[in-house]
């Protein structure tokens, strides 16, 4: 694409607010697959949107917004909605758009140089973990990922071990909500009732070890999770929430692993 050659300083500027470029929004929008509803309809909301300032990380930090708005930096980013990259001979682009909130949206485009020698008109591979469908393998790396299945084919909980990703996919509008690891991973721990202090602060084991975690515990941690940090509306009537009892028999597993 005509906006892979061009490096972060593309992206600066003083003056806002400022309508997207080009450039900016094809990339963009290469994370928000057209043919999926759900973020088809944030491009539309994206359209409607200017750019109104840096965002509290830099440069490549940036705030969408009505034009009459400010950028609010005292408030934390709201949860990541779509993740990709774009992977350049000697250069990787990382791309990261968050959940509207408060009629803004942060997105972050940022170029990372590993060969001083990097061609950013030298594209070896781009990737969206927003076109994943389950049966698919990590959209980065092509490996295998762990699904369980939430309610039926179409809530699915997705774990990528490889790297270390976490989101559940919603059939009806085909997005795949990213969830944070520490936060899925401390609903774990009290789904298992877990109290040994080196397991309960390792989230690492999710992807590790994660063949540990039954898909009964991860659906019941899944559960548990959007209770608290709504990502998709549920009619909890139709489950049943419960904290395992076999506390000592994860831990025995664990250790005998080492």
């Amino acid at each position: 694409m005509d906006s892979d050659k061009i490096n972060n300083s593309s992206f600066h500027s003083v003056s806002f607010p400022r309508n997207l470029s080009p450039q900016e929004k094809e990339i963009l929008f290469s994370i928000l697959p057209v043919n999926k509803t759900g973020y088809n309809n944030y491009r539309d909301r994206i359209d409607k949107l200017v750019v109104i300032g840096n965002g509290r990380f830099g440069e490549h930090n940036f705030i969408l917004g009505t034009k009459d708005d400010k950028p609010d930096l005292t408030l934390p980013s709201s949860q990541v909605f779509a993740i990709g990259g774009i992977e350049y001979l000697g250069a990787e682009r990382y791309i990261t758009i968050h959940e509207e909130e408060e009629n803004k949206i942060e997105f972050d485009i940022s170029l990372s140089i590993k060969d001083k020698n990097f061609n950013t008109e030298k594209i070896l591979s781009s990737y969206s973990y927003s076109e994943w469908i389950p049966g698919m393998n990590d959209p980065k790396d092509g490996n295998k990922i762990r699904e369980v299945i939430v309610k039926d084919k179409n809530l699915i909980l997705a774990i990528s071990p490889s790297q270390k990703k976490i989101w559940i996919y919603e059939g009806e509008t085909g997005i795949n909500h990213i969830i944070p690891v520490t936060n899925f991973y401390n609903e774990a721990v009290h789904v298992l009732h877990i109290q040994e202090t080196k397991t309960a602060l390792n989230s690492n084991l999710l992807f590790e070890n994660n063949r540990l975690f039954t898909d009964e515990t991860l659906r019941q941690t899944f559960l548990n999770y959007n209770k608290i940090r709504k990502k998709i509306n549920l009619d909890y009537s139709q489950f049943s929430l419960k904290s395992e009892s076999k506390k000592s028999n994860f831990l025995s597993k664990l250790f005998k692993r080492g």
